[in-house]
């Protein structure tokens, strides 16, 4: 069993996990999410951001025993600005860890697995992320090639549904995604009642109908006095 940790860098973010792998359909996601400090421009001293991103990335590396990194290279299509530029400095970065890195491009692992399976179908039935999708990919491309399989994603022929259950089911981010998800929904609906029940009209109360009345009602002239004073 080798432990991956798998990267997706993009234009903005990056998206991490760590999945144990044993052989094809035998693997087991421990985590997934995207990371909180990638670099984001180029300006002034970057050895903070650098530091920032490598501790984070050292965490995730120490919590869950991560025995291999690898992580997708930037290819640029048209003018992105500093983007290759930043990858190349996070992978850089990334290549200093003990573990042994590999990087490939997207299409590497993308056309294999598009072969067997539909990547743009999986984004769209998980609740995850399609950069969590990505670095969990990543990380079993790039194990199952460790461990000697050469078309790594045929497997997905008749597993695709497998996958998706346990990319889902197994990530520990997944479960706190789908808890908030729940407590959100049920927020939103009781606020919904409250608001159908603040509309609806009240019917008043048996004191404010008689108060009504009497504001109403015509004053009355006084009577005389029943008693009459003896002569």
């Amino acid at each position: 069993m080798i432990t991956v940790l798998g990267l997706d860098p993009g234009t903005s973010n990056m998206a991490w996990s760590v999945v144990d792998i044993w052989g094809p359909t035998r693997f087991r996601v421990r985590g997934l999410g995207m990371v909180q400090r990638p670099l984001k421009d180029m300006k002034g001293d970057m050895r903070p951001s650098i530091q920032a991103l490598r501790r984070e990335l050292n965490g995730i590396i120490k919590k869950h025993n991560v025995t291999h990194i690898g992580a997708e290279r930037f290819q640029a299509r048209g003018l992105r600005g500093n983007t290759g530029e930043l990858v190349a400095f996070m992978l850089g970065m990334v290549s200093s860890f003990k573990q042994p890195s590999v990087f490939i491009t997207a299409s590497q692992w993308k056309n294999n697995f598009n072969k067997h399976c539909e990547l743009k179908a999986l984004y769209k039935e998980t609740v995850l992320k399609p950069h969590e999708v990505d670095a969990c990919s990543i990380a079993v491309y790039v194990g199952l090639r460790q461990l000697g399989h050469k078309d790594t994603f045929s497997w997905l022929r008749l597993h695709s549904a497998k996958y998706q259950r346990v990319l889902e089911l197994n990530s520990e981010t997944l479960k706190q995604k789908l808890f908030n998800a729940a407590e959100k929904k049920k927020a939103k609906e009781n606020d919904a009642r409250q608001k159908k029940s603040g509309t609806q009209g009240r019917k008043p109360s048996v004191q404010s109908r008689s108060s009504r009345a009497r504001t109403i009602r015509k004053p009355t002239q006084s009577q005389p006095s029943a008693t009459k004073r003896k002569s």
